[in-house]
């Protein structure tokens, strides 16, 4: 694939995880300033549906990525580097924690929720598993599908069992898990790595719709892994 299309398929995953709208080709050029017609534009559009890139929902104008876009996304995506203030707020969390190791990675898991609008999970000894975040689901336009929503809850239900029989493939770097290969739901996106504190170790994961902030949410846990290595 060319640059160009590289660039352009970017920019409409891009769009399309910050609006959950359907991007076209006259909102790409005048976004990005691109110096070519949207003429130009549309055709190439027309040729990463047809490689299965992108696809037109319903009669709408614009194109969604399909699971294929967001992994050639994901490929070439640029990481957002965390705000000073937020990788303060992590290492201040981090620097007061308690005696008790579980109750500050509980913190930090409400924290990595309200900072990535996400459901966040952390293991404790691999088989105790605490949650946060499902009300940030609700937020989302996928989520009126109440059969999407439905499945997510189950998973999250069997988290234990699923953290258990996959815990030796999951890496100690953070890994980005898309729809059908997502061993947790083939229906979200799921981030998730293996910790290793002090005084324990486990998994730590970020669940959530395909059309998450994956440049963000990466640097995120990555800044939350930098803490607990510490």
């Amino acid at each position: 694939m060319d640059k160009r299309k590289i660039q352009l398929i970017t920019r409409l995953v891009h769009q399309y995880i910050s609006s959950a709208q359907p991007v076209g080709s006259i909102s790409l050029v005048e976004k990005y300033h691109l110096p070519v017609s949207s003429a130009t534009v549309r055709n190439e559009l027309v040729e990463l549906e047809e490689q299965g890139y992108i696809v037109q929902p319903h009669l709408s104008a614009g194109r969604v990525p399909t699971e294929s876009g967001y992994r050639l996304y994901i490929q070439y995506m640029k990481p957002v580097k965390v705000s000073g203030k937020q990788e303060q707020q992590l290492q201040t969390l981090w620097n007061e924690q308690s005696k008790d190791l579980e109750t500050t990675l509980r913190k930090m898991a409400k924290m990595l929720a309200e900072l990535t609008g996400e459901v966040v999970f952390i293991s404790f000894d691999k088989i105790r598993t605490y949650c946060t975040g499902m009300s940030n689901l609700y937020t989302k336009p996928e989520f009126n599908d109440k059969k999407l929503l439905s499945s997510i809850s189950e998973v999250i239900d069997a988290l234990d069992d699923i953290i258990e029989k996959s815990y030796s493939i999951i890496p100690d770097h953070p890994e980005i898990l898309i729809g059908q290969k997502n061993y947790f739901s083939k229906e979200c996106s799921t981030i998730i790595m293996r910790y290793d504190a002090k005084k324990g170790k486990g998994v730590l994961g970020i669940m959530g719709s395909m059309r998450m902030n994956y440049s963000r949410n990466m640097s995120l846990i990555k800044a939350a892994q930098k803490c607990i290595s510490l």
